[in-house]
Order: structure tokens, then C-alpha cells, then sequence
């Protein structure tokens, strides 16, 4: 039996310098869809742990920060399962509405390439919790700049998921699934019963 190298380290030196050459040989290995469900749950239990922890310990409990969270905020377990249910929406809007534009992706391409970018996300949300009780305010810039990082990956990552060419047509694309998915999330947070108030619910 043949051994599986994951060359992670490669993959996310590339992703910056050239992202479309990495989503290219993320898509080229092929991994079996059942593997890549389960690395996209990892990736958003991680997602959770790492992000959490650093805004319980600032703005989660500072009354003076005037800053209003959303109630699932408060339930690491509801936490992890309302970025599950809206990583999964990404997956399938990267690879529906990519195809519907006519693009050639498929559906295990398109949920290895947002397992990666949010992996990256991850790796970024360490830099800067190690930054935030350095340098704050290094962090908030490096949180700014993740929200570029992550509209530019993605934006390179469906461009090399479907073959298309014009990037800013791609993006702008993005932006208004986006704005669809933020809408159809409400609803299913809503069915759900989750409360989106600012703090804890109770649950």
C-alpha cells in the first residue's frame, strides 16, 4: 500500500505566492469525499477552539467594550455547529452556483478547497492571538488583513476549481452569494431556534 504525503508546509507557502497553483494540487490529490467531510468538521472544531478562546478572554466580557455578540457565541457546541452548517452552505454555493456560471468544479474539489482556505484562516487566527497579548494593536490589523486574505484565497481558489479566467468577475460573484448565504443562514438559525441576541442564552 502506497503511503499519502500531505506536504502541508509546501501547500501553505504556495497558497500565498500562488494560490491557484496550490488549489490546483489540492484538487489534484484526489482525497476520498468521506476524508474531506471529516478534515472540513476538524478544521471548524479548530476554528472554534482558536477563535474563542482569545475574544472570552477581551471583548466576550468587557462590559465597557459596548460590543454585542451574537447568543450562539456563548455555546461552544452551538458555536461549532452553526460554522459547520455555514461551511458547508460555502461548499455547496462554491460548487452550485460556480457550475450555474459554468464552471467545470466538482463537488470534492470545491470541499477540499474550502477545507484549506479555512485551515489557512486558522493558522492566521494563531498569528494573531499570539500577537494580541504582544502587540494589540498588530492584531487588529492582522485581523483585517485575514478578511482580504480570505476574499482574495477564495476568490483565486474558484478560479482554479472551475477553470474561470476573470478574477473580478469571480469576486463580485462571491460577494453576492455571499450576501445570499448570510440571508439563508438567518433563516436556518431561526428555524433552529438559536438566539442571535447579544449574550448568553442559556443554552
Amino acid at each position: 500500500m502506497t503511503q499519502f504525503s500531505f506536504p502541508i508546509k509546501d501547500l501553505v507557502r504556495e497558497s500565498f505566492k500562488d494560490p491557484k497553483g496550490a488549489a490546483r494540487r489540492i484538487i489534484g490529490y484526489q482525497i476520498a469525499p468521506g476524508v474531506l467531510w471529516e478534515v472540513l468538521a476538524l478544521v471548524v472544531i479548530l476554528s472554534v477552539i482558536v477563535g474563542q478562546g482569545p475574544a472570552f478572554l477581551t471583548a466576550a466580557y468587557d462590559d465597557t467594550s459596548g460590543m454585542m455578540l451574537p447568543g450562539f457565541f456563548f455555546s461552544p457546541v452551538l458555536l461549532t455547529v452553526v460554522m459547520g452548517i455555514l461551511l458547508v452552505l460555502v461548499v455547496l454555493a462554491v460548487h452550485g452556483v460556480g457550475r450555474l456560471a459554468g464552471g467545470q468544479g466538482t463537488l470534492p474539489g470545491a470541499l477540499a478547497i474550502v477545507a484549506w482556505l479555512q485551515f489557512l484562516l486558522v493558522c492566521l487566527q494563531l498569528v494573531q492571538n499570539v500577537t494580541l497579548f504582544v502587540m494589540p494593536f498588530m492584531a487588529s490589523l492582522i485581523g483585517l488583513a485575514s478578511i482580504g486574505l480570505f476574499f482574495y484565497l477564495l476568490t483565486q481558489f474558484v478560479c482554479a476549481l472551475h477553470g474561470f479566467r476573470n478574477a473580478g468577475v469571480v469576486f463580485v460573484g462571491i460577494l453576492f452569494t455571499m450576501m445570499g448565504l448570510i440571508v439563508l443562514m438567518s433563516i436556518v438559525l431561526a428555524v433552529l431556534g438559536v438566539g442571535l441576541e447579544g449574550g448568553p442564552t442559556g443554552v
